[in-house]
């Protein structure tokens, strides 16, 4: 019996932009991590920055895994690099105290990377 992929995303603000990066480019099959098939994963684990994103993705997830990851992306180019830290949430999310350009500059950088990369026959999904 085969089972799904799962999927894992870390913690660490920057990293959730790269995530997006990579993500877009498993989920739509442009991959060779994925020999180019787009990735259908039955879990996803998170912690931190990277359970945000999965809950972003989860809520706006209705049968398409690339319309979840542009909503996520939207998200993090509209909402996320407006934060600052003096706002009320009293610099729990200083980390993610962005310019959009930088935002931008590591959604691009995670999907290069990922869609670059030949990862060989063990593969290399993991985010």
């Amino acid at each position: 019996m085969s089972h799904p992929p799962g999927v894992v995303l870390s913690g660490g603000g920057a990293n959730g932009a790269y995530e997006i990066g990579v993500l877009k480019a498993l989920f739509r099959g442009e991959s060779p991590a994925t020999g180019h098939q787009p990735l259908e994963p039955g879990v996803i684990a998170a912690t931190s920055i990277g359970a945000f994103n999965s809950a972003v993705l989860l809520s706006t997830y209705t049968d398409s895994w690339s319309q979840a990851i542009s909503a996520l992306e939207k998200v993090w180019l509209e909402r996320i690099h407006l934060y600052h830290p003096e706002s009320d949430f009293g610099g729990a999310l200083g980390m993610l105290d962005f310019q959009r350009e930088r935002v931008t500059s590591l959604i691009q950088r995670g999907y290069l990377d990922t869609v670059g990369h030949d990862c060989g026959e063990a593969g290399c999904i993991g985010v």
